[in-house]
């Protein structure tokens, strides 16, 4: 379990990054080993990273995780099952890894394929990725909302996290949604995408998003467990699949420098 934050501002104007880092670090439950920050070139986006290490538990798996090139930036809450499968795809085999970490494989991976990637993983993840040469964020949920994903939209900023109270502790002023407090009197819970908070939404299970700098948002559905159940083939399929899986004894280890 990690924390995950990020903010991006409309207008031009820069991130505070005290507000970034308080936001943070009031997940620090989530992510007692380590922390990190980044800001993109003009200081209009953050990322932020509450570290709990699994895999790779060097500094190697420091996050946010930038690209060799500089152009992708990753925070990353989760784990990806079959990163060692991912490392024999032709899309990231040829290349030398820093680290053991899966978020390094992941963002390779995004890096390569764009959205296209979320058809490689088998996992429980929540993560976005700053791309500083398009301003452009994107971020993902697995199939089954196993981590959460929150995020925040109004005219001036974009913000997401792991923890709702993270988004109040970086907007302060949020107010109650009358959508979630209706929902939560009638069914005794919060129905997703809604949340107690105006203007503050969850990321609905095998979905991913993307804004842009100019406050554009897309939303796109890219998994639906119903589609596994609407023809015969794909069932079988599917129990092919995990079939294989389960017989699966060993798996090369990827290549490091």
């Amino acid at each position: 379990m990690c924390g995950i934050f990020g903010a991006i501002n409309f207008n031009g104007s820069q991130i505070d990054q005290a507000k970034v880092i308080a936001a943070r670090d009031c997940m620090a439950h989530r992510g007692p080993d380590d922390s990190g920050l980044y800001l993109s070139e003009d200081k209009t986006a953050a990322l932020a990273h509450r570290r709990l290490s699994i895999i790779d538990l060097s500094p190697l798996g420091h996050q946010p995780m930038t690209s060799e090139d500089g152009r992708f930036t990753i925070v990353h809450n989760g784990e990806i099952y079959n990163y060692l499968e991912i490392c024999q795809k032709s899309e990231v085999k040829s290349q030398k890894f820093r680290s053991k970490s899966d978020t390094e494989v992941l963002l390779k991976l995004f890096a390569n394929l764009g959205a296209e990637c979320l058809n490689h993983l088998r996992g429980m993840f929540a993560f976005a990725v700053w791309d500083e040469k398009e301003k452009k964020l994107f971020a993902a949920r697995d199939r089954f909302g196993i981590k959460p994903f929150y995020y925040l939209m109004d005219n001036t900023s974009f913000a997401f996290s792991s923890e709702l109270k993270a988004i109040k502790n970086y907007k302060k002023n949020l107010s109650i949604s009358q959508n979630g407090l209706y929902s939560f009197l009638r069914n005794g819970s919060i129905t997703p995408p809604f949340t107690i908070y105006e203007n503050v939404y969850s990321l609905l299970p095998g979905h991913y998003l993307t804004v842009d700098r100019d406050g554009k948002i897309e939303i796109t559905k890219y998994w639906w467990f119903g589609d596994c159940l609407t023809s015969k083939v794909k069932c079988q399929k599917l129990v092919l699949f995990i079939t294989k899986r389960q017989k699966k004894k060993f798996i090369p280890p990827f290549s490091t420098p």
